[in-house]
């Protein structure tokens, strides 16, 4: 069969608007020369124009000048597309004092870029801005002026503060607690086992997808190949928007039509021809991911033993108990109150009423979208309040944060008891009144209430902004039913299993520990056949995971609250364990947010995967990984047109920031912003942090050592609520005007 074309729409030709359309212009240009425009086209022509000029100098500044405006964002690589992330932010900050937080800002970015990008944000500082970021990037730390590392390792045995203080000083600390072994401490490819027999590499020629300018490449089979370059040079373009798609697409020709049918298929590469492709799995660092139902033991099939393993032991008599009984997935486990998700969402007044010291006939209530929607000053719910207070002996012109507790307890829960209203409703054609009796049910009621039947409107974000998660009162956050919750395995429910980590499962599985002791003396001989059998099957995956530095994650950790770095070595570790041979597998830059010390595991684990038989490919710019691919390709020399060429030779190596910058020149530049104490949440163990204004502060530590929970969770949380948020105390003399918060995925 021929591969489906894309030909010129006939009626327009191509240029995607009708004539009436076309023949407005504005300076000279129609809306098709704007979206055929660069940047920085675009910014020389509409450089006086107030609402266009702060978001192109944006994108000009971040080092995005060569972007077409009409370039469809899913052909965007990932640094460009968080670069364009921070642009937007950047544009709505305008010149006002602003806290940036962002997560990993470097990554996607080659040496060059980093540059870039580094330099934008010293001009940013330098205008009075704060930047706080999560970062490993070498280059990135030793351009910060404070920097914090958390560890010493991920999940319970991480959150404790290693090192805080400038950059000089960390440079020092690194150096000595660096870890000897190697001449240059990078990681070295593991013995190869090859397979037996001869596998054809994978070549394709005159590639032109994108940008690509008609290049002949190879990929060898059973072997690693890195593919670098510059932001925008074409490497996702070759990986995956080439050889991914074709392998795919190739793969799907087994497949049944319904099935071709469910995977998306698409095709908008281009080539001359294509030899020894082979079955393709890709994942990339910006994959959509499931919602919080979706755990990284699901994810690996662990989940599923666990629950069968339950299911086997824990029967009593000739009780039928199936897998499903401990499904939160499934409506025969599932918790009815909260439908197996553990939290349900409640008003909370903090959010409702940000400012405590304004009364609520002094309009404490209508200072949020949501409150306005629902406490309007003139409006029937307002009124309840005001009748049900009055006839309470409550004075509504004392502020919130004064009234006494028992009024706090009455105005947010309510009561059963019906009062006399009095309602003046203001109406456009004059005022109407009303007199009638009615319960007054509660401000969280009434906003609970209200997002229930109005989440998936305009006024849901604004609804959920003043609502927080809190555990499911039934299921005490365990998601199962009351029958599913009370079966017990040593002593423990399937909930407290699921929350090991994936060290301490293996620990127990290997019989290491004494939870293993207490499985043996609590089951009989046919039981514990069961267990080991299940233990075998666990194991596999348990390993490959710890493996790959992932022993801290727990099994029922939600799959959207992973990093990127942390989403492709969990595939990779169910690639590693599934036994599949001849495929060409594809990652998106795995070793995003890794700390140095797994980069060699990482390394390995991919070289073991191409031992197996299997061609690996993946996207990056880490010298360390570079090491472990037996072939490295480069793509170049810049981006958009002035990329997509072979270049030849590899310039990749370690970023080396020896230059120093500036400091701000804002008055108040190195003057304390913020003060935060004893912060907890998640892991964290208690950490005290100071943040200066004017200054570029990072965050680094392994993955899992509290990086993202202290960033988001307490720093970005209490600076915008402007209150302790996961801390014992929270103090902030200088207010930004703007908070920007950039998140990596």
């Amino acid at each position: 069969d021929m591969d489906p074309i894309l030909v010129p729409c006939r009626i327009c030709e191509g240029r995607r608007f009708d004539a009436s359309v076309l023949s407005v212009r504005f300076k000279g240009w129609t809306v098709l020369d704007m979206l055929e425009a660069t940047v920085d086209q675009a910014l020389e022509k509409f450089a006086d124009i107030g609402k266009l000029a702060p978001t192109l100098r944006a994108l000009q500044t971040l080092g995005l000048g060569y972007l077409t405006l009409g370039q469809p964002a899913p052909t965007l690589s990932g640094g460009e597309a968080q670069r364009m992330k921070i642009a937007r932010k950047l544009a709505r900050a305008g010149k006002s004092p602003t806290v940036i937080v962002l997560d990993e800002p470097a990554q996607g970015l080659s040496g060059p870029d980093s540059l870039v990008l580094q330099q934008a944000l010293v001009h940013l500082v330098n205008r009075g801005m704060t930047v706080i970021a999560v970062e490993h990037a070498e280059a990135f730390v030793k351009g910060s002026d404070w920097i914090v590392a958390l560890g010493p390792l991920g999940g319970s045995l991480g959150g404790q503060l290693l090192f805080q203080g400038p950059r000089d000083q960390f440079l020092a600390w690194e150096k000595s607690t660096r870890p000897t072994g190697g001449r240059d401490g990078r990681a070295r490819p593991a013995k190869r086992q090859r397979p037996g027999g001869v596998s054809q590499d994978t070549t394709l020629q005159g590639v032109r997808t994108h940008n690509l300018k008609g290049i002949d490449v190879s990929f060898p089979a059973n072997k690693v190949t890195m593919v670098t370059g510059v932001s925008g040079s074409g490497k996702s373009s070759l990986v995956f928007h080439t050889l991914a798609e074709l392998g795919l697409n190739r793969w799907a020709e087994s497949m049944s039509p319904w099935l071709r049918s469910r995977l998306h298929l698409k095709n908008v590469s281009v080539l001359d021809s294509a030899r020894g492709l082979r079955a393709t799995v890709g994942t990339r660092s910006r994959e959509k991911r499931s919602s919080g139902m979706s755990t990284a033991g699901i994810r690996l099939g662990i989940d599923r033993s666990l629950r069968l393993l339950f299911a086997r032991t824990t029967a009593e008599g000739r009780e039928d108990l199936r897998a499903s009984d401990f499904s939160f997935h499934h409506v025969r486990g599932a918790c009815t109150t909260c439908a197996g998700r553990g939290q349900v969402r409640c008003c909370d007044l903090e959010l409702l009423i940000p400012n405590p010291s304004l009364s609520l006939d002094g309009g404490a209530l209508i200072q949020t979208r949501a409150g306005k929607h629902l406490f309007a000053m003139s409006g029937r719910n307002f009124a309840v309040l005001a009748g049900a207070c009055q006839h309470r002996g409550i004075d509504l012109t004392t502020a919130w944060g004064e009234l006494p507790d028992e009024a706090k307890s009455f105005i947010a829960g309510g009561s059963k008891d019906v009062w006399q209203i009095h309602w003046e409703e203001a109406r456009k054609k004059g005022e109407a009144v009303h007199d009638f009796e009615a319960p007054w049910p509660g401000l969280s009621w009434l906003v609970e209430e209200e997002f229930r039947k109005k989440k998936s409107s305009r006024l849901g974000p604004h609804l959920e902004a003043v609502m927080a998660k809190v555990p499911c009162a039934d299921c005490r956050g365990e998601r199962l039913k009351p029958e599913s919750r009370r079966r017990m395995l040593a002593g423990m429910g399937i909930a407290r299993w699921r929350a090991l980590s994936v060290e301490e499962l293996g620990r127990t599985l290997r019989g290491e520990d004494e939870l293993f002791q207490q499985i043996t003396l609590s089951l009989d001989e046919g039981r514990l056949r069961v267990f080991h059998r299940l233990a075998r099957r666990m194991l596999p995956p348990l390993e490959a995971l710890m493996e790959l530095g992932l022993g801290y994650l727990e099994l029922d950790r939600p799959l959207n609250s992973l990093s990127g770095g942390e989403f492709q070595r969990l595939n990779l570790a169910g690639r590693l364990f599934s036994g599949l041979q001849d495929m060409c597998h594809v990652f998106d830059e795995p070793g995003l947010g890794l700390h140095g010390r797994d980069k060699k595991a990482l390394g390995n684990a991919l070289t073991r995967l191409a031992a197996r038989g299997n061609t690996v490919v993946f996207v990056d710019h880490d010298p360390v990984l570079a090491c472990c691919a037996d072939k490295v390709i480069e793509l170049g020399p810049g981006a958009g047109h002035k990329g997509g060429s072979l270049l030849e030779g590899c310039s990749l190596t370690s970023p080396r920031a020896e230059r120093t910058w500036p400091g701000a020149a804002d008055s108040r530049a190195g003057d304390l912003l913020c003060h935060i104490q004893g912060a907890h949440a998640h892991n964290l163990k208690h950490i005290d942090l100071e943040v200066r204004y004017g200054e570029i502060l990072t965050l680094c530590g392994v993955s899992g050592s509290g990086k993202s929970t202290l960033l988001f969770d307490v720093l970005a949380d209490s600076v915008t609520q402007g209150s302790a948020r996961g801390c014992q105390s929270f103090d902030m003399p200088l207010a930004p005007a703007h908070v920007a918060v950039v998140r990596g995925r």
